[in-house]
């Protein structure tokens, strides 16, 4: 009776501890469940690598109750193992942190071993890892370091690189379970994956800028083109007819009727000329050949120069100019482009101003920025054009209202030369109400 009572106790004893085995097993397999959903929710919510990495690792390192969790990036190129986040168990504060950068070559045959079987290496104080003995790197680890047991989970390879989960216990030899590499190796399986979708968007993201830089480039191209072939042509033509004209016939024009030809030419001679130095300008800045060399300017001085070089045309179509300054402070930029952009913006103003119209040129203080603005009574722009006219693309150019011609290409190159001197420019304008033209400069500071 005695022996069926011990043998029903042993049996009794043996259920609970099946019992509480299986407890263990379930409670941890829901345990990594609810680890791997919130690696999913992260890698949905983060497109940043590093941080990325990060966040998985606290999870690694309080899901497996670690000593400490750490992920590294080797680099064959740079011959590095990196350390790129540490997770430390924060209820046994004499562990200390060890995340930095080592020299790959400390760990060679485990190196190539990652790299050729892409396998986990398991190591302990008292079982050291075949490849760490060969090369010596147990000792480091298991003596220096004072790691009880690790296991290095490799993973996202890439040309000899790839990412390294480093889990560490200090406390004591623990042997990892087949469950628990499972769990690291899904881990790992979500990060690659996330990782790869994060290349594959910056891949997008660059062949799409390359796109961008290709379309710009067709569109200066043909800017460039359209001025060749028929807006510079254009005033030549002028030029050689009227040439054509007084060589043949000039002795039988009246002087009135040469002096009017003469006009023309030069008109011509000056929109050849102020077309083409726009071309050379613009065409310098696009090769990087032209770079700005800022310094301070004055606003009055600019104004003041500007007016005795824009004085005439506005004199011959009876437009007045007018200038405003509301501010002592002087500007850092380049004196010959900021001359460019004022000098382009008012013979624009000019342009497409009715006779007997108004121009204002005014300087006043925003912020820590010197705010331009060029303002005409002319026939203004319509509302879906206002914004696309800076682009190299745009094809909106239209004649003056005394049928002068006009590219577009001023427009674009203030554009240009504002941004390089580190500012912005934008237009304002409603049809049949004039527009207001302004840019930005910073403000000098001592």
């Amino acid at each position: 009776m005695k022996s069926n009572n011990n043998s029903y106790e042993t049996l009794k004893k043996q259920f609970e501890e099946i019992k509480q085995e299986n407890e263990f097993h379930k409670k941890q397999q829901l345990d990594f469940s609810r680890a791997l959903d919130k690696i999913a929710e992260i890698i949905l919510k983060n497109e940043k690598p590093n941080d990325l990495l990060a966040d998985v690792n606290d999870i690694l390192g309080e899901t497996l109750q670690l000593d400490r969790a750490l992920i590294y990036y080797v680099s064959a190129k740079e011959q590095l193992i990196i350390g790129l986040c540490e997770w430390l168990n924060k209820e046994d504060p004499s562990i200390q942190p060890t995340i930095d950068t080592y020299p790959l070559n400390y760990f060679k045959v485990s190196y190539q071993k990652l790299v050729n079987k892409r396998k986990h290496i398991e190591s302990h104080t008292n079982a050291p890892a075949v490849s760490f003995t060969e090369e010596g790197s147990d000792k480091v680890l298991h003596d220096g370091m004072h790691i009880k047991s690790l296991l290095w989970y490799p993973f996202d390879f890439e040309n000899g690189n790839f990412y390294l989960f480093a889990l560490n216990q200090l406390s004591h030899v623990r042997r990892w379970t087949n469950e628990e590499i499972q769990f690291v190796s899904s881990a790992a399986r979500h990060v690659s994956m996330a990782l790869m979708k994060i290349k594959l968007n910056k891949e997008r993201i660059k062949l799409k800028n390359k796109e961008e830089v290709l379309k710009e480039l067709n569109a200066t191209k043909d800017k460039i083109f359209s001025i060749i072939s028929h807006d510079l042509r254009s005033p030549f033509n002028v030029l050689l007819g009227y040439n054509q004209l007084l060589i043949e016939n000039a002795e039988k024009y009246p002087a009135e009727k040469v002096r009017q030809f003469a006009q023309e030419m030069y008109n011509s001679s000056k929109q050849a000329f102020t077309l083409l130095e726009n071309l050379l300008h613009w065409s310098s800045l696009q090769t990087g050949k032209l770079v700005p060399g800022p310094e301070e300017l004055i606003p009055s001085e600019l104004f003041k120069d500007l007016v005795s070089i824009t004085a005439g045309q506005a004199t011959e179509k009876e437009i007045s100019l007018k200038t405003e300054i509301h501010s002592n402070d002087k500007v850092r930029a380049d004196r010959e482009m900021t001359k460019t952009v004022l000098r382009n913006l008012v013979t624009n103003a000019i342009k497409y101003s009715y006779p007997g119209g108004a121009i204002t040129i005014k300087a006043e203080r925003r912020d820590n920025d010197m705010l331009f603005t060029v303002s005409d009574t002319g026939i203004g722009i319509e509302k879906a054009y206002v914004s696309g006219i800076f682009n190299v693309d745009c094809n909106i150019s239209k004649p003056g209202t005394s049928n002068e011609s006009g590219t577009g290409l001023g427009l674009i190159l203030c554009k240009d030369f504002v941004e390089v001197n580190h500012g912005s420019i934008w237009a304002e304008s409603e049809p049949g109400k004039g527009s207001d033209f302004k840019f930005t400069l910073p403000v000098f500071s001592v």
